[in-house]
């Protein structure tokens, strides 16, 4: 499958297949660190920094070519081990399916995710064997930068929610739902779009990180 999409990189059949996935931590409050101008001489102003104790929640996000499919919060103080991420990928392939069927009906899902532990452990790998529509695409370590989540769609996000501060959980929720909302169809579509392209980059690189 990756050799035909390195082949046809911008063929829509292997762009409407791709689900993509990655993990991020979203702040309750999020400082403004805008750019400062500057006259020669002049002092910056302080940014505080956020400490590690700000009160924060864990975003799960699943999304393709025409937007996000899933999405959960996973509250501060839980962490994401490979029995609750079996649990999101049933929740997930049910939205999936109710979307997408013909992909389940045809088992043409390619799902790209990382290489943390919990993707790895052997029982999620189980459950994506079970999950028989589902094919994984290859990802190699410590490779951001062939990652849409950190490349598109995080990055577009972090700058959407600069500034923005969240009371509980709910207006977290609302906040990431509000910023899936914000982007068409066509913004998901070049985010998946670039995949193929930035794998050829690697190779062409001979698998070293590559800044864009």
């Amino acid at each position: 499958t990756c050799r035909k999409l390195l082949e046809n990189p911008h063929d829509d059949r292997f762009i409407r297949r791709i689900v993509t996935c990655d993990e991020k931590w979203v702040y309750f409050s999020n400082t403004d660190k805008h750019n400062q101008l500057l006259d020669p001489g002049q002092m910056a102003e302080p940014v505080a920094k956020r400490d590690r104790f700000s009160r924060k929640a864990l975003l799960c996000v699943w999304w393709n070519f025409e937007g996000v499919i899933h999405f959960e919060l996973v509250p501060n103080g839980r962490t994401i081990d490979a029995d609750l991420y079996c649990d999101q990928l049933d929740r997930m392939y049910a939205s999936l399916g109710e979307k997408y069927p013909a992909l389940i009906n045809r088992k043409r899902v390619l799902l790209q995710q990382d290489n943390a532990k919990p993707h790895t452990a052997r029982r999620t790998q189980e459950k994506i064997k079970n999950l028989e529509a589902i094919e994984l695409l290859p990802h190699p370590a410590y490779s951001p930068d062939l990652a849409p989540s950190d490349y598109h769609l995080f990055r577009s996000m972090a700058h959407f929610l600069r500034g923005r501060s969240f009371n509980n959980l709910g207006g977290v929720e609302n906040g990431c739902r509000e910023f899936f909302a914000s982007k068409n169809k066509e913004w998901y579509r070049n985010g998946i779009a670039q995949l193929a392209d930035r794998w050829v980059q690697a190779i062409d690189s001979n698998g070293l990180y590559f800044k864009t």
